[in-house]
């Protein structure tokens, strides 16, 4: 899986937390509450998204996308 090459450290994720995302979203219906809050943006006329812009996120947050980190490396290495 290619989640612990998407990370900032080789050693960020490590092989019992990989076992535990598998033991874990490896079951039947294990993906219904994500699956869910995905589709309530787009389904609960705006209700998610006032409830995120009323308690936003408190600690610093870094969010890219894996898929086009090798052109992102020459944009954000700044």
């Amino acid at each position: 899986m290619g989640v612990p090459l998407m990370t900032g450290s080789h050693d960020a994720v490590t092989d019992d937390d990989m076992n535990e995302f598998v033991r874990t979203y490896g079951r039947p219906d294990a993906w219904r509450g994500t699956e869910g809050l995905y589709q309530a943006l787009f389904s609960d006329n705006g209700a998610t998204k006032a409830l995120a812009e009323a308690h936003p996120i408190a600690v610093p947050v870094l969010a890219i996308d894996g898929a086009s980190y090798p052109s992102l490396k020459t944009r954000s290495a700044r």
